[in-house]
């Protein structure tokens, strides 16, 4: 298990082109079987607060534990909302530039809607979006960032 303190890690899954379009039980295996996967293999513990080893946290890994028994870390059809508003808002660039927390905040006002930023971070991952946490570094933090700038 990843402690916090570790150092940054990038976390990236092949780019789901028909998320949106998933039925909720799809999309929910999606996102169990890649993201959750691919962010647990590298000490992330991502849920919709954000990531639960990372410095800054509030929530504890212990909780993200009885999130994931429960099958209640993300909202499903939220993060498909979020999935199908993004390419009308982001696009890709070459550096790190814009954080997780900050876009949450752009999505949402398109959406007309709160995003809780974990729900953000998977709807980016399953776009192609590459998520760092943190710098090599650095420790890892509980907020990403991820190569793309607002249109």
């Amino acid at each position: 298990m990843t402690a916090i303190g570790s150092k940054g890690v990038t976390i990236s899954v092949d780019q789901i082109y028909n998320f949106h379009e998933l039925s909720k039980a799809d999309a929910k295996q999606v996102i169990e079987d890649k993201v959750i996967l691919a962010c647990e293999n590298k000490g992330v513990k991502l849920s919709g607060y954000g990531n639960h080893t990372g410095r800054g946290s509030l929530l504890t890994v212990e909780k993200y534990d009885e999130e994931k028994r429960e099958h209640k870390l993300f909202n499903v059809p939220r993060i498909q909302r979020a999935f199908a508003s993004l390419d009308a808002i982001v696009v890709p660039i070459s550096q790190y530039k814009i954080g997780s927390y900050g876009l949450k905040h752009t999505v949402e006002d398109s959406l007309g809607e709160d995003l809780p930023n974990g729900d953000l971070i998977v709807a980016m991952i399953l776009k192609g979006y590459s998520a760092r946490f943190g710098k090599q570094t650095e420790e890892m933090a509980v907020n990403c960032e991820f190569k793309a700038k607002v249109r």
